[in-house]
């Protein structure tokens, strides 16, 4: 299952409205990495301060 975010913080239908995603429900492909940061960090607020910079934007095949 996957957790999917909207881009409006305040008004977007997304998984804090419709819970997590089964992978099954998914259609398409992704084309590139649109953030990246290391998730088993212990770092405070790690999304902002361990931004994986060199995975930013890479498409993907």
């Amino acid at each position: 299952h996957y957790f999917m975010m909207g881009d409006n913080r305040y008004n977007s239908k997304d998984s804090r409205y419709w819970g997590v995603v089964p992978r099954e429900n998914f259609r398409g492909r992704p084309l590139f990495v649109y953030y990246s940061w290391d998730a088993e960090s212990t770092q405070p607020l790690a999304f902002l301060t361990q931004i994986r910079w060199g995975r930013i934007g890479h498409w993907i095949r």
